[in-house]
Parts: C-alpha cells; structure tokens; sequence
C-alpha cells in the first residue's frame, strides 16, 4: 500500500512534532505521511473553535488542493462564563498573568478547560474533531517564560502548570481524543483521499 501525504497547515514546530509523533505511534502512520505546510490562513471570528479551524481547512485547502488538517484551541474559564474561549490567542497577547489573576479574584471555582478542533478538508470531504483537556486555574503564575495561559493552566492530575511540563508530561495529560477520531476517519476513508 502506498501511503498518502497528509498536509498539517501550521508554523508551529512543537504543534506538528505532537502531530507527527501521534501519527508514528498509531495505525495512520502505515497509511499517511504528515507533512508540515507553513501558510497563514486568515482566523474568522466566531465562538466557535470548530468552525474557526473549518474555514481555515476550507482557505488553506483552496491554495493547495491537498488532503488537509488545521487546528484551533480556546480555553472556557467556568468562573469567567467562559471567557476567553476561541479568543485565547488575542488574550494571550493582551493580558499578562497578573492581568488573568486579578479577573480572578474573589472567585472560588477555578475550572478551565482547553478545547481543541481539528479540521479536515478534502474537496467535499469535511469533519471537524473535538477534545478537551480539564484543569484548573493556578493562584500564582509559574516562573518559567511562557504564554499567560500556559503559566496558569494545571491540568487534572498535576500540581504544575503547562509551561512547567516537559514535553512527555504534556501528552501524558492531554486528552487526544481528537487525533484518535481524525485518524480513524482518514483510514476508514483512505480510498477517497
């Protein structure tokens, strides 16, 4: 059988390594080379991280014509009625830890979740992937640099922040749900790719 390249849209070298790791550690690897494609398809505003991916997909899959994956991430913050959801990226570049913590303030419950969508598009073929990873927020930012977020996130079962988790401790916890549905969709679907 010979395998089919698979085109991940991203610049982000630690975001297609994961990737590309998930696919060598799984049956897809026998069916799909994944290859890294650096083009920035522009992110439509909306509340929703599957459809942001899906219109990405849709751009990104007009350029190049090739079987294709993007991916999108929000974090929902229960205490602040989700807030910043889709719009973590824009957050991220606004606020600084402290920023994030003082809107915390006098708030019991720190709950946060990160959500995470893959897009495929391929022609007239699209799907959309979901997971989340469930945690919480910290009281006081890790003193490692990093996003805002990735300094105040814990995920369930740890008492470190993202920023403070190698790589190996990041996909022990994170929930990859969704590259477990996206690849069994592209095997079942290989024919038609």
């Amino acid at each position: 059988m010979q395998k089919k390249d698979l085109y991940f849209i991203t610049g982000n070298k630690h975001k297609f390594e994961v990737a590309e790791n998930f696919f060598k550690n799984c049956d897809a690897g026998n069916y799909f080379n994944l290859i890294q494609h650096d083009i920035s398809p522009p992110e439509i505003q909306s509340d929703s991280i599957g459809t942001i991916a899906t219109s990405s997909a849709r751009w990104a899959f007009e350029k190049i014509g090739k079987p294709l994956i993007t991916a999108d991430a929000g974090l929902q913050i229960e205490a602040l009625n989700g807030f910043p959801g889709p719009f973590v990226k824009y957050m991220n570049s606004w606020f600084n830890q402290n920023d994030l913590l003082r809107m915390m303030d006098g708030k019991l419950n720190r709950t946060a979740v990160f959500m995470d969508a893959l897009a495929f598009v391929f022609g007239d073929m699209e799907e959309v992937f979901s997971s989340d990873t469930i945690g919480k927020l910290s009281t006081s930012p890790a003193k490692e640099d990093g996003y805002t977020v990735d300094q105040l996130f814990i995920p369930d079962g740890m008492d470190k922040s993202l920023v403070q988790l190698s790589n190996e401790e990041r996909r022990d916890v994170w929930n990859v749900e969704r590259w477990t549905l996206l690849t069994d969709f592209l095997i079942k679907n290989y024919d038609k790719l």
